[in-house]
């Protein structure tokens, strides 16, 4: 309704002083914040130039630009910059809320997938791989098994001490029985985490879905394949000439456990030959298991592929309810070599089955796996409700900010103005353009050639930028940029850096032309070296243990070392490889055998007995092997021209 001009005159004289303390107190509430309306502009300066000269535009109040004394409808602008502040602060309180549920979604899935690389590590380089007819078609038609694996397929045992360790496979020490079933139950569980379920389920009928389920060896697993293995001796009982299983002897494992007797429900057992013998190296039983689980996986057709649909977990669905199964593996004086996965609803006597069947854990994680898997699943769903929730609080910060600008635009325009969408900075109605300074929000911001803020990643003069995606603020220092996977580093000018940087008592590298954060191990062309960077991106010196290798780095310009290199603070001279891995054993260089400590790598010099080679030979200072007639402290001895054995 219009107003008398008497009355508008009076309204103004009443209302003024409290107009000012209002005025006051909405940019006092809009600190830190992304809106300044139709306030006092003192606060509002000119960003320094990208050069380094300092040119500020101070807007102070004065007798060209008074205190305004609004109408009426002043009310509806501190009403409208009220809510729009009350909406910034849902903004902000779900921007938080979704950033904690971020953190929580991503260190769920960093623990999960340590976790797995662990379990990769427990086998010892072995590997067997799916091919992807497999991975994807095998419930559809099992016979794609018939073409064998993968590439990239085979046994390998890195622990070198497993060719010398020699055990009798009939009478495992509780030790020795968990390795050897955590050795296999990290093959099986790989195995079942190479299949595509998604693309398993969709061609599958059945109402209930497969599921990734896990192998776990447990101390009663162990007994039980060792109670198997041992009525499999009384029985006498050989798997290669029967061509079965010991059903009996299984059954009188299970009635021990409280497990069902009904036939045989555990076993998966591959029988290898009558002149069997038990004693082996750590080694050769390893590669019979890798050789058991190959055979009953690719060789299975003759038994319609059930032993692979037990060992690929392919006979669980959702409906049993059930996540993983107890393992373990045992050998008998037969030549059977037994491997026992125990559902956990096979349990018919819970008493006994409580009584003798220990079910904690043995080998590292894989029931910690199954818990990381749950709460990933769960910090999805957090994460999924947080952005929901964000999006929401922005969607009625935009309608709260729209009722601003609608009651904003009957007074002259001083300061920032959210219009059409965008946010523009006003001085005496006309649009600021560039780079600006905010000091009642402690941030700079960048207004392109139509005034409107810029947000996210921006090229602005031959530079990189990043700009806050809600606040619009200029950011500094580290930052990642989640939609490339890259951390890059912006300086105190907001500018993207590249190549080497010291920064904050720390060498980083930085790519040359997107700026991604090196790290690991990286060629320094112009400085001819080598040198790594941890997972902070920062420069390693001195000895560092990488990727189960040992390297030696320069403590004053980080470059790799290789060759023979003199460690004093452990008196010990040892050789770096080209690719700066520290050897061990015995190595050929440069024309002369040498002799390294296969733990720590020092250099062996003096009389030295080769076991494996059953010889002793003798090297000198430097080192190098000697052959032919020495005179070694006042005796003579004479070494072969060949092998270097003293004769």
């Amino acid at each position: 309704m219009k107003q008398p001009r008497v009355y508008q005159l009076i309204v103004a004289l009443t209302l003024a002083a409290a107009i000012i303390l209002t005025e006051g107190q909405v940019k006092a509430a809009t600190n830190n914040q992304n809106t300044v309306a139709a306030t006092d502009s003192s606060s509002l300066t000119t960003a320094p130039q990208q050069n380094g000269s300092s040119a500020t535009a101070s807007l102070t109040s004065s007798s060209s630009n008074p205190i305004h004394v609004y109408s009426a409808a002043t009310k509806d602008v501190a009403t409208a910059q009220a809510q729009t502040n009350q909406a910034k602060q849902a903004v902000q309180q779900a921007a938080n809320q979704l950033t904690s549920a971020e953190t929580i979604k991503n260190n769920a899935q960093t623990k999960l997938n340590d976790l797995k690389n662990q379990q990769v590590n427990l086998i010892d380089g072995s590997q067997i791989t799916l091919t992807s007819k497999q991975k994807n078609e095998i419930t559809n038609d099992w016979s794609v098994l018939n073409e064998g694996p993968a590439s990239g397929t085979s046994f390998v045992d890195n622990q070198t001490n497993d060719k010398n360790t020699v055990i009798d496979t009939n009478n495992l020490t509780q030790a020795q029985a968990a390795n050897l079933s955590a050795y296999a139950a990290s093959l099986i569980n790989n195995l079942r985490g190479q299949l595509n379920y998604s693309a398993l389920n969709n061609q599958q009928t059945a109402t209930s879905d497969y599921l990734n389920t896990s192998l776990i060896v447990t101390s009663g697993a162990i007994n039980f394949a060792k109670q198997v293995a041992a009525n499999y001796n009384s029985d006498h009982w050989n798997g290669y000439a029967k061509g079965n299983h010991d059903v009996p002897a299984i059954q009188k494992a299970a009635a021990i456990n409280g497990l069902d007797q009904g036939g045989n429900y555990y076993e998966d057992m591959e029988s290898f030959s009558n002149s069997f013998t038990t004693k082996m190296t750590v080694y050769a039983a390893k590669q019979y298991l890798y050789n058991a689980i190959y055979d009953m996986l690719f060789n299975d057709a003759s038994e319609s592929y059930a032993h692979a649909h037990s060992l690929l977990g392919l006979d669980i669905t959702a409906a049993e309810g059930i996540s993983a199964e107890y393992f373990a593996v045992s050998f008998d004086q037969y030549g059977n070599i037994h491997l026992e996965l125990i559902k956990p609803d096979y349990v018919i006597d819970q008493t006994k089955f409580t009584a003798n069947f220990d079910t904690t854990p043995l080998t590292t994680n894989q029931s910690q796996i199954s818990i990381a898997q749950n709460a990933l699943d769960v910090a999805n769903k957090n994460y999924a409700n947080a952005l929901t929730k964000y999006n929401s609080a922005k969607q009625q910060l935009e309608d709260a900010q729209n009722a601003l600008t609608t009651a904003q635009s009957k007074h002259n325009k001083n300061g920032q103005y959210y219009e059409d969408g965008h946010w523009y900075l006003y001085q005496n109605n006309v649009k600021q353009t560039g780079f600006q300074y905010i000091a009642n929000q402690h941030k700079t911001v960048y207004y392109n050639n139509n005034g409107q803020m810029l947000y996210g990643q921006q090229h602005l003069n031959g530079h990189w930028y990043l700009f806050d995606t809600v606040t619009g603020s200029m950011k500094t220092g580290f930052q990642y940029i989640a939609n490339q996977h890259k951390t890059v580093y912006y300086n105190n000018n907001g500018q993207m850096l590249y190549g080497q940087q010291y920064l904050n008592g720390h060498w980083y590298l930085f790519d040359t032309v997107i700026g991604s954060m090196k790290t690991g191990f990286q060629y320094i062309a112009n400085q001819h070296k080598t040198v790594y960077y941890n997972n902070n991106g920062q420069m390693l010196y001195g000895q560092q243990y990488l990727n189960g290798h040992w390297y030696l780095f320069d403590t004053v310009i980080g470059s790799m070392k290789t060759g023979f290199q003199y460690i004093a603070n452990q008196h010990k001279t040892v050789y770096y490889n080209n690719n700066g891995q520290m050897l061990y054993g015995q190595q050929y260089l440069n024309g002369h055998w040498y002799l390294f400590d296969t733990v720590t790598g020092s250099m062996k010099t003096g009389f030295q007995y080769i076991a494996n080679q059953h010889k002793t030979v003798y090297y000198n200072n430097n080192g190098q092997m000697l052959y032919g007639f020495q005179k070694i402290k006042g005796k003579t001895y004479r070494f072969n021209t060949q092998t270097g054995a003293r004769i």
